[in-house]
């Protein structure tokens, strides 16, 4: 694949970039890949620097980028500029933002699929240049909860990772995160008082591991708020677990789909719009209804 420094002049991306600078209210800008190393046998890690990390929120945990990828079917002095093939785009969580040294972490699910995001990810090399918009901040704790439980597969690691890091001693975090076994566990920073809890599929679905361990934990008192992310009906199945059996609830459920399970990115993106119209429609008839997902497209098609 080819290199480029950037969008071409009048190229699709371009257009885009310049036609949304001004009118979505995120900020637009450019990072440089630096680095591309090897986080687990089933995640890698991009780093990209450069003056355009300044605009991302230095206090947030939980924001996310949305990464403009060059297609590698279309050559950099190519790139077409009709409606109809506009640039591909993949959010990816920061995991980690230094900066002090303009740096972040986009640590990436390695999947067989060969979507966007793993072609991109197959042939990303440092210098590579990368459009970007954001930064989107997700949920992360209220202030004033007595305790949060977080829970995930490899696809909500980096967010997992990142509210555990800026998690305060005033609300210990209890986090439940799925992988295949223990070769695909991560350290991560856990403050005093939060616990960290692996799971493991051994090869089975994703889910049940995720539930047991979930239902073995022993869940604390007082004000709670319940974070879960992950495959779409998974994630569906665990905020309604959450309600019906933990008695949580809507406003103490926070569930993010990052994938659907046989589905596209592009299959996702038009999932948000529907719930999202959904969501706002039942939200004015009944506040705790439990069983809607907010709908983010977290990297590629698994």
């Amino acid at each position: 694949m080819t290199s480029s420094n950037g969008p071409a002049a009048g190229s699709a991306l371009d257009q885009v970039l310049s036609s949304n600078r001004h009118n979505s209210g995120l900020h637009w800008g450019t990072l440089t890949v630096l680095r591309v190393e090897p986080v687990t046998r089933s995640m890698r890690r991009v780093v990209l620097g450069g003056p355009d990390v300044d605009v991302l929120d230095r206090q947030a945990a939980n924001q996310a980028v949305r990464m403009f990828l060059p297609d590698p079917a279309w050559p950099a002095e190519h790139q077409p500029s009709t409606e109809e093939q506009r640039p591909l785009a993949r959010v990816y969580t920061v995991r980690e933002l230094r900066a002090e040294r303009r740096e972040i972490d986009l640590d990436i699910v390695l999947h067989a699929a060969g979507g966007p995001g793993m072609v991109w990810l197959e042939h990303v090399r440092p210098g590579d240049r990368v459009p970007f918009a954001g930064p989107r901040v997700h949920a992360q704790p209220t202030a004033g909860i007595d305790a949060a439980i977080l829970a995930g597969d490899d696809s909500a690691l980096p967010a997992i990772a990142s509210i555990l890091a800026a998690a305060g001693p005033a609300a210990p975090i209890h986090a439940v995160v799925e992988v295949d076994g223990p070769e695909h566990e991560q350290p991560l920073a856990v403050a005093a008082g939060s616990t960290l809890c692996w799971a493991h599929r051994a090869g089975g679905p994703h889910g049940p591991a995720l539930r047991q361990a979930l239902e073995q934990l022993p869940w604390p008192d007082g004000n709670l708020e319940f974070w879960v992310a992950g495959e779409l009906r998974v994630v569906r199945a665990l905020r309604a677990w959450a309600t019906e059996h933990r008695g949580l609830s809507r406003r103490q459920t926070h569930a993010y789909a990052y994938w659907r399970l046989g589905s596209s990115g592009i299959e996702l993106d038009m999932d948000r719009a529907r719930h999202s119209v959904a969501t706002n429609a039942e939200a004015e008839q009944d506040p705790d209804a439990p069983d809607e997902v907010d709908v983010l497209t977290e990297g590629d098609e698994n």
